[in-house]
């Protein structure tokens, strides 16, 4: 009998054997087809396998202590002599009993599964993997007992839950207010300062009497009398302001002005409290209302020499996103005195900051020049001539490749021409 012969008999596949004898499934299969005699030593070792089939085919290839039943019927038989539940054996596999009971059905015990169960339960592997009854291996964990009544399995005196009796009148109590003031759970929930979840359990009756009757009167219709607490919360929603912010504002902490909205306050306190708030939400308008005013201050000087975003970002030295948010308001006063006086005083500051800024500097300057030519109705060669300067000087001047005293006395001939022309008698002349 070859090793398919074996193997078959056995009710093996080709990826069992391989897998037990640690070699390649093609190892397998190429032995098989060629009738091949070296895994049979390795099978007879691994599997429970008389020798004696080598010589005579009618004898038994069986062991007598070779069980041939399936893997569910050895995995049940082991855990009820040794009594272990499913459930107990796949928590301490750390798998579910659905999964464990679908790989014992199938009969598909990897070897790694297989090794697992033998370390973690005690159960031998061989036994549970191909019924090798030689060694079905001593059960590790120890046996379930039934739980003495007030104990628990471990023997420990078993915890009394925190509720064990719900309050279920005033949870529905509570729940018909709710319904009464024509509330949902998510408004309520917003109105107490809780979660929706919290809601729903203490309409199921975990609540006391003491928190049902506040919760009432907190969420009644208008009778006449309004929750100071409520009414400093509405406040502060009206303000826009967190919770932490507001509690900077009126000096608490976060945790005790969310304890006076839930209503841990007297009116007058909330009064106080509402003014304070008040005060803060004018004077921050006031506030954004002169940050606005300062930055289309800026956005005017800007634009009155010439100067684009990216060209004040260069002279103060920040990104042109940043330069957008200020002439959006995100600026003080004091900032945007001190932008507005370098705007128009760029110019005229070609010594300090970075290369950048004075070649930015240089640019301003050339346009000045250019924009003074143009107004004249001169030509750069006529300019040139007026101060001594050569066409390809002026044309350098016009692009930035100038200093401050150049330019100076560039504009100032321009200046000479144009006040010729504007005095009397001269386009007579």
């Amino acid at each position: 009998m070859n090793l398919m012969d074996l193997r078959e008999a056995m009710g093996l596949t080709t990826a069992q054997v391989a897998e037990e004898l640690g070699v390649p499934r093609q190892d397998v299969e190429d032995s098989e087809e060629t009738g091949s005699t070296w895994l049979l030593q390795p099978f007879i070792a691994a599997f429970p396998i008389n020798p004696e089939i080598l010589k005579d085919e009618n004898i038994d290839p069986f062991l007598d202590s070779y069980v041939q039943n399936t893997v569910r019927d050895r995995a049940v038989e082991w855990r009820e002599k040794n009594g272990l539940s499913i459930e107990r054996m796949a928590a301490a596999l750390e798998m579910t009993a659905e999964q464990l009971a679908a790989a014992e059905e199938s009969g598909r015990i990897t070897r790694a599964l297989g090794t697992k169960i033998e370390k973690t339960v005690g159960m031998n592997r061989k036994w549970l993997m191909y019924g090798d009854g030689r060694k079905k291996g001593t059960c590790i964990l120890k046996p379930e007992k039934p739980a003495a009544r007030g104990r628990n399995a471990d023997g420990e005196k078993a915890k009394t839950p925190a509720h064990t009796a719900p309050n279920r009148d005033g949870g529905k109590r509570m729940k018909d207010a709710r319904k009464e003031a024509g509330l949902t759970r998510e408004r309520m929930a917003e109105m107490l300062g809780v979660s929706v979840s919290r809601i729903a359990q203490m309409e199921s009756g975990y609540v006391k009497d003491s928190k049902v009757e506040e919760v009432i009167s907190r969420i009644q219709p208008e009778t006449g009398r309004q929750d100071p607490g409520m009414q400093l919360r509405e406040a502060r929603k009206t303000a826009g302001l967190k919770l932490k912010e507001a509690a900077e504002i009126v000096g608490l902490a976060a945790g005790t002005l969310a304890a006076m909205e839930c209503g841990h306050i007297s009116m007058r306190r909330a009064n106080e409290l509402i003014e304070a708030i008040r005060n803060a939400q004018n004077t921050r308008d006031s506030a954004d209302t002169l940050s606005r005013d300062a930055g289309i201050r800026i956005r005017d000087a800007r634009k009155s020499v010439g100067m684009s975003q990216k060209e004040l970002g260069v002279i103060l030295r920040m990104p042109e996103s940043r330069v957008a948010r200020l002439e959006l308001g995100n600026v003080t006063e004091m900032q945007a005195e001190e932008i507005i006086r370098r705007i128009q005083g760029a110019p005229r500051h070609r010594s300090t900051g970075t290369k950048k800024v004075r070649k930015t500097a240089k640019i301003l300057l050339g346009r000045q020049v250019r924009d003074a030519r143009e107004a004249a109705g001169l030509s750069q060669k006529a300019v040139g001539d007026l101060v001594g300067f050569p066409q390809s000087r002026i044309s350098l001047i016009e692009r930035g490749q100038v200093d401050e005293s150049t330019t100076a006395e560039i504009l100032r001939a321009i200046e000479e021409v144009m006040a010729e022309r504007e005095r009397p008698g001269t386009e007579a002349e």
